[in-house]
């Protein structure tokens, strides 16, 4: 009796043995996913594009350093000046944005159309609900693989009735055109693109 109760642990050893040695964690295997980033890229360039044209009474300016034009100014007179923002063909969709500093718009034209302000809506540009001097082009700009070349406007005209002695206050008188373009992913709205521009927009800018 007793050899057989020795024999039957033995067995039930056996047993719980081997039971024991079909247990393992629950664990699955799946094949190696690499996620690759790349960093989108908006890129806009400001620049004068002015090609006066004499047989039009157009007058020129003088070249600066930096991109500008100094200019003569003489009542009644009209001037050439084409700023230009410029997105190129690598950059993501965007939101482009100007900052129009006029110094001379109460020298300027009394013709409406003639007017700095006016050529800037022309272009397709609008300017932002309580931003003065502030403007965003009329549409986003896609990314494909033109350059994309923004007017800004085209020339300025001297009002006539202006005397020497106005003129003499407007001798350090700029018009200063700024630029900035924000990537249209992450952003409902131009508002909330606008919103993310630098302050002033710094660092993309041209005096003219």
């Amino acid at each position: 009796m007793k050899k057989q109760m020795i024999a039957g642990m033995a067995a039930a050893m056996i047993c719980v043995g081997v039971i024991g040695g079909t247990f393992a964690w629950l664990t699955s295997e799946v094949e190696t996913v690499t996620n690759t980033f790349t960093v989108g890229n908006v890129n806009i360039s400001l620049a004068e594009t002015s090609t006066p044209d004499d047989d039009k009474g157009i007058k020129a300016g003088t070249a600066l350093t930096g991109g500008g034009y100094n200019y003569k100014l003489f009542p009644g007179s009209t001037y050439s000046k084409a700023p230009v923002v410029t997105v190129t063909d690598t950059s993501e969709t965007c939101y482009v944005f100007i900052k129009v500093e006029n110094g001379i718009s109460l020298i300027e034209t009394a013709t409406q159309e003639d007017k700095i302000a006016a050529q800037i809506t022309n272009n397709g540009w609008e300017e932002l609900s309580g931003h003065d001097g502030y403007y965003v082009y009329s549409s986003m700009i896609e990314n494909d693989a033109d350059d994309k070349a923004l007017e800004v406007f085209d020339t300025f005209t001297i009002a006539g009735t202006v005397d020497n002695d106005t003129l003499a206050d407007y001798a350090d008188a700029e018009v200063v055109i700024t630029a900035c373009a924000i990537q249209a992913e992450g952003f409902a709205t131009a508002e909330e693109a606008f919103a993310a521009c630098p302050a002033g927009f710094t660092g993309i800018s041209a005096t003219e």
